[in-house]
């Protein structure tokens, strides 16, 4: 068959037989030479070759680690130069390709991003709309906040004057007490960036870390805070009232929970949770289990199973996953969803939406190039200028092709206090002044979304050095990237 991998037996090797899919075989075994486990994984990374680059007649094997050609994807050009190592030794076990951050929860959404049909836009569009329609202009909800004492002054804030549902709809204004400043839509990103960032620490009590410190999950001890997360799902659907967005903080399984899609949940959401749990349940399900005598430890058992066997261990794997992500937080999650859910006009028009379309609009765009950042700036006439070409170029250059992903981010946080991108990008758009001077670092008003950039001529490193200091001055105020 030619879908099949190469398997070589020791017979093969000495009757010099070899077989397998041409062009799918590892080098060392058209060489003659024994054949050891990362052969198949030499396969794999053919057919992944194959599946993303439309390259006709590519030799593999003359192919360099450092020859794999372009690809807007970064993870995938660095999970084939694993793959694809004709050194057997130094090549990508399984288990090692695995672990790679093509497979992570990024290269997930990016799929989705690439592939996502006219008509998921669409509903997206549509809801963005239905969003507008619905929000009150000519009433202010009026947050007053003490930076120091952030997450107490919000709660209080949502706590009394949420009591009906009709509020939740009026244009959302911040004002930091003590701190002057008119909210033009910058304070308000900047305040909900701030909590969703804020709340997840440990003193409050209300989330834990995934095993790999990547994601927030409602805590397992939630049962006395039930009214902290009531106010915390009010706060969740304040945000996409006011089209805004909250950071990549929490994980797909929650939008699930809130799109009443829980059934959905399975060992993918495990994966992101707890990469270990994921690989025994895994092994579970790729072995045969039968005489093991493996008790039926779950609560959930419909069937009432005693023991886990050849022909219900599906079953229990799926029950294992949503009693780890959802049965044993069921008090926490409830209470988010009654507050998420509080405004009415909301559950007819979320009904519709799919969890990922959810999290697109509640967290943005959380795979972000230089491309998608530069799509949102809006350069002022003055950049038009002669003299202002260099650093204009140099400024281009640099965040399309040599900023890291996270120095995107930051860019975003300097410049709109959001460090992703909201579906159908920021309103206003990122203005780019030019400011004199050019002894200054890059600077930030994320009240208008703005960067102030001064003119660095056609000094690329001086450009560079700058703006990362700029960035670095940011993180060390407080701001952490998840």
């Amino acid at each position: 068959s030619n879908s099949t991998l190469f398997v070589q037996s020791t017979e093969n090797i000495q009757n010099s037989q070899i077989r397998g899919s041409k062009g799918y075989i590892a080098p060392e075994i058209k060489s003659g030479q024994p054949s050891v486990l990362t052969a198949d994984c030499w396969s794999f990374g053919v057919m992944l070759f194959e599946s993303f680059y439309d390259i006709p007649n590519y030799d593999l094997e003359i192919l360099g680690l450092a020859d794999i050609p372009p690809h807007h994807d970064e993870d995938l050009r660095t999970l084939l130069k694993g793959f694809l190592n004709t050194s057997p030794g130094n090549r990508f076990t399984a288990t090692q390709g695995l672990k790679s951050d093509f497979f992570s929860k990024k290269s997930y959404e990016k799929m989705f991003e690439q592939s996502s049909s006219d008509q998921s836009e669409k509903k997206l569009e549509a809801f963005r709309h239905f969003l507008n329609a619905i929000r009150n202009k000519d009433r202010l909800f009026i947050i007053n906040i003490h930076r120091d004492q952030l997450i107490k002054d919000i709660f209080t804030e949502f706590r009394n004057k949420t009591r009906d549902p009709e509020t939740m709809k009026f244009q959302t204004v911040v004002q930091y007490i003590g701190e002057s400043g008119i909210d033009n839509g910058g304070l308000r990103r900047d305040l909900y960036c701030s909590f969703f960032q804020e709340i997840c620490e440990p003193q409050y009590g209300m989330f834990e870390f995934s095993v790999d410190k990547k994601y927030y999950y409602p805590s397992k001890n939630g049962k006395n805070l039930e009214e902290q997360y009531l106010l915390f799902g009010k706060i969740l659907a304040k945000t996409l009232i006011d089209g805004d967005v909250i950071g990549d903080y929490f994980p797909i399984s929650l939008f699930k929970f809130l799109a009443d899609q829980k059934d959905s949940i399975d060992l993918s959401d495990v994966y992101l949770y707890d990469k270990q749990l994921y690989g025994n349940l895994q092994s579970l399900l790729m072995q045969s289990v039968d005489g093991w005598e493996l008790d039926w430890d779950l609560d959930e058992n419909p069937n009432n199973y005693e023991v886990i066997d050849d022909n219900n261990k599906g079953e229990y794997v799926l029950h294992k996953c949503r009693s780890v992500l959802i049965d044993q937080r069921i008090d926490a999650l409830n209470a988010i969803k009654q507050g998420f859910q509080f405004v009415p006009e909301l559950l007819s028009h979320l009904a519709l939406l799919s969890p990922v379309e959810l999290r697109l609009l509640l967290s943005g765009e959380t795979y972000i190039d230089g491309d998608m950042v530069l799509h949102q700036f809006e350069f002022e006439e003055r950049w038009d200028k002669e003299d202002l070409q260099p650093t204009r170029k140099n400024l281009t250059n640099w965040i399309r092709n040599d900023a890291t992903a996270d120095q995107l981010k930051l860019v975003l946080m300097l410049t709109t206090a959001s460090p992703t991108i909201p579906v159908g990008g920021f309103n206003p758009r990122i203005k780019v002044r030019f400011v004199e001077n050019s002894a200054r670092l890059p600077e930030g008003q994320t009240c208008v979304n703005m960067l102030m950039m001064p003119n660095y001529g056609d000094d690329y490193p001086l450009l560079v050095k700058r703006f990362v200091t700029a960035l670095e001055n940011l993180e060390q105020s407080g701001f952490q990237l998840n």
